[in-house]
């Protein structure tokens, strides 16, 4: 099987990787400095298990994200090797979203590129699970910084543009999404009395109403757990202290 590193932590030596809308958690042995999350993994499964949720594997081989084709450092560290940092965000984070890895990275470099950063640090792969709908919702969240060195050099007069006034405290796709789920009860708050009201009069007649409120409310029910938005966004979040 394939899926895409989350997380990999050093010191209790296992990674936890996504594939299929599932997590499953691999112990890690040999070059584990060289995983980083967004990583392609090939890995088999384990008789051993870990958990009800995550399911022991096996990593068998890696493919390593070239980051360099982005034309920016991107590193999970708060520093790149052989570079100063010139200017440096740490309040807000750059993210991007999608309904996988490289949707979500894209969508951070464009907004890093468009921030005028040459380097995106302390980054982080997360995955959020969808309640209901068993899909996953994949986030990168970095650091913008304009950054010097042997590689990367700013460019002259270019200072970080990051407009602190659209920054958000939460996901577009979350927001989205608990969006539906209050316009839906609203409609519902209209279109039952209206029904109801209906009944009483004798305009629409009882078994009928009764349906159609049964129809509105499993509807609204069924939209409400298993609607999911994972739209391809980038935004700026604002950095919990």
């Amino acid at each position: 099987m394939q899926g895409v590193l989350i997380s990999v932590d050093l010191n209790l030596k296992h990674a936890v990787i996504a594939c299929d809308n599932k997590l499953y958690t691999a112990k890690l042995s040999e070059n584990v400095a060289s995983l980083q999350p967004g990583d392609l993994v090939e890995f088999s499964a384990t008789d051993e298990t870990d958990g009800e949720k995550n399911k022991t594997v096996k990593i068998d081989s890696v493919t390593h994200t070239d980051y360099k084709k982005y034309g920016i450092a991107i590193v999970s560290a708060s520093s790149v090797d052989g570079h100063e940092i010139i200017d440096s965000k740490l309040n807000v984070k750059l993210c991007g979203e999608g309904p996988d890895a490289k949707s979500a990275l894209d969508s951070l470099v464009e907004l890093a590129k468009k921030s005028n950063a040459n380097a995106l640090i302390n980054t982080e792969l997360t995955v959020k699970a969808l309640r209901f709908s068993g899909k996953h919702l994949f986030c990168y969240k970095a650091n913008a910084a304009i950054i010097e060195g042997a590689e990367y050099h700013q460019q002259p007069g270019i200072k970080l543009d990051i407009n602190e006034k659209v920054v958000r405290r939460n996901s577009p796709n979350e927001a989205m999404i608990r969006y539906i789920r209050v316009l839906l009860i609203s409609v519902l708050l209209i279109i039952l009395p209206c029904l109801l009201s209906l009944q009483q009069q004798g305009t629409l007649p009882t078994p009928l109403g009764s349906i159609a409120c049964g129809i509105a409310l499993g509807l609204s029910l069924f939209t409400g757990l298993f609607y999911s938005s994972r739209k391809q966004v980038a935004y700026l979040l604002r950095q919990k202290r």
